[in-house]
């Protein structure tokens, strides 16, 4: 019998409830309560769903608050599961009645790389602090998507608990983390609005959908903003939009290309990829949530999905070509320059690489001339390029070596992977990057009778 029983308050996660009780109890052991409550002392406890819990602890739980109420009213259920289908959901339901569903392979949870913390209104831990004398978690303050209080209209606070870490304490009531923090309040009505709209969509009742009905809505909301011509989708230039459109807004842009991909790719169906996606397209919470499409709509977007013939004139490459021209010159500049590698160091420009940062398929570019010549104009031989990386590299080593100490021949090694004879190789091809000034301290340095020697650091 679980004894003393806190009271679950109405929007409180149940995470926040099992922290509360397990100060009620006087526990001052996580493992001996998680060993009550799981039957196993090394589980880990899921902040925003429920763990497995043992035979009796649930029987219990089903008795004083109804297990599927608990589910879908104080978990993130209806965020994790919001856009699967109906044999999703079975299978979801089905899992949650055995003793050892893994919440890691229950629901595909998306998680940014930098995870996020239990956030919390201020004016929420004030009041009930005052009323109810302690404070909780809110489910509605854990939404992806939300920054504020929807009842309070002020920026939610995070916590210093981590979503998802095994290193942090597992039992963390709000009480003991929720401090008194300064209020800033929201007054953007376009901010709001988006705001509410994911909440109506995360606490709308859920039961599965259909995602062909939706990917085939959000679909023919491209031709009307313009993101869609004859059969063929822009999404690079819409994920540029769509960032631009929302850090305009003020709120945080959850998603990148690839997400948006996946999403018209049919691959996942992550919840805010969708709930951004739909908002900025024009969708509304009713539409979305209740997808009406005809079949030629659901048609018409599957076949999007088969590459074109080369002589298919439906397709207005001339089009594609003008609206893709400034994303392959950005990408160009950043690939040529090392934006996207490791060490920085400058990349060799290709079609195959830009058209895979772009999002267009290589053989696609030599149908679109202004974006071919502007990758051409990158072109460059082999020995041009480690001609150029070689420079790079001393460059780099000579304005991080201020106090007059000598560049080994190792160090660009370790920066370029060229040894002593590619350098040499380079030099007559360094007069495109570089003084001749340059060109003989780099000639001088390769030549070193002992360069060997610098391999040891």
């Amino acid at each position: 019998m679980l004894g003393i029983v806190p009271k679950l308050y109405e929007d409180e996660l149940f995470y926040s409830w099992l922290c509360r009780y397990y100060v009620a109890k006087g526990f001052t052991s996580n493992s001996h309560f998680i060993e009550e409550v799981t039957g196993n002392n090394r589980l880990y406890l899921n902040k925003e769903f429920v763990p497995p819990f043992k035979a009796e602890f649930r029987h219990d739980i089903e008795k004083i608050f109804g297990f599927e109420n608990v589910i879908r009213n104080h978990t993130l259920y209806g965020q994790e599961a919001r856009f699967y289908t109906e044999e999703e959901i079975n299978n979801v339901w089905e899992l949650l009645q055995t003793d050892s569903f893994d919440i890691r392979t229950l629901f595909r949870m998306q998680k940014s790389k930098e995870g996020h913390s239990l956030s919390y209104c201020p004016l929420c831990v004030k009041e009930e602090r005052e009323s109810i004398g302690e404070c909780y978690w809110h489910k509605s303050h854990q939404i992806q998507g939300i920054d504020i209080c929807l009842k309070h209209r002020c920026k939610l606070k995070e916590s210093e608990i981590r979503v998802g870490s095994k290193h942090n304490d597992m039992i963390s009531p709000a009480e003991w983390w929720c401090n008194d923090s300064e209020i800033e309040m929201v007054e953007n009505t376009h901010c709001l609005k988006y705001y509410n709209y994911v909440w109506e969509i995360a606490n709308a009742p859920c039961n599965g959908m259909d995602a062909k009905k939706i990917i085939a809505l959000l679909y023919k909301k491209l031709k009307e903003k313009g993101y869609r011509t004859l059969g063929q989708r822009l999404l690079g230039i819409m994920s540029e939009d769509m960032e631009q459109y929302y850090e305009e807004m003020g709120v945080s842009y959850e998603m990148c290309y690839s997400t948006l991909q996946t999403i018209f790719a049919k691959y996942n169906y992550p919840f805010i990829a969708i709930i951004q996606t739909a908002y900025f397209l024009g969708v509304t919470a009713e539409e979305l949530l209740n997808p009406v499409v005809s079949d030629f709509d659901i048609a018409d977007e599957e076949c999007s999905h088969y590459v074109s013939d080369r002589n298919n004139t439906n397709i207005n490459r001339d089009l594609m070509d003008r609206n893709y021209l400034k994303s392959v010159k950005r990408e160009c500049e950043l690939i040529y320059s090392g934006h996207y590698h490791a060490k920085g160091r400058p990349m060799k420009v290709s079609a195959l690489k830009v058209c895979k940062r772009v999002g267009i398929t290589h053989t696609l570019i030599k149908f679109m001339p202004l974006c071919k010549a502007c990758i051409d104009e990158y072109a460059e031989t082999d020995d041009e390029y480690h001609a150029r990386i070689i420079v790079w590299a001393y460059r780099k080593l000579k304005a991080e070596k201020t106090d007059g100490k000598i560049i080994r021949v190792s160090e660009i090694h370790k920066l370029t992977s060229e040894w002593k004879e590619n350098i040499i190789r380079a030099l007559p091809y360094m007069a495109k990057f570089v003084d001749q000034e340059m060109i003989n301290e780099i000639d001088a340095l390769a030549r070193e009778k002992h360069w060997h020697r610098n391999l040891v650091d």
